[in-house]
């Protein structure tokens, strides 16, 4: 996977766990709320997505953990960049609201 592959797919895949949190506001009515609560909801999305569908960036970029549970770190630390990358994607999507 080349580095502008992975960055789409990071983006696409940012994009669908910050329309998830968006769409937890809206059902549980929580739209104000701390941010920081909305921020640990996305990491933990990104968790579970990079767990539940095997995504590893740090082995996309070239990078390896030595040790037993390595796959699993990885993915964790996967799962919660892809969290803070739908972060990143809310705040811009707030900035071109006007907001």
């Amino acid at each position: 996977m080349t580095g502008f592959e992975l960055l789409v797919a990071a983006f696409m895949i940012g994009v669908v766990i910050e329309s998830i949190v968006d769409a937890v506001k809206g059902l549980l009515g929580l739209a104000n709320a701390k941010p920081a609560l909305w921020y640990g909801i996305a990491v933990l999305l990104g968790v579970a997505v990079c767990l539940i569908f095997k995504v590893n960036i740090l082995r996309e970029i070239g990078l390896s953990v030595k040790y037993v549970n390595g796959a699993w770190f990885a993915k964790i630390v996967s799962g919660i960049v892809l969290g803070c990358f739908a972060n990143f994607i809310h705040l811009i999507k707030k900035k071109l609201r006007g907001g």
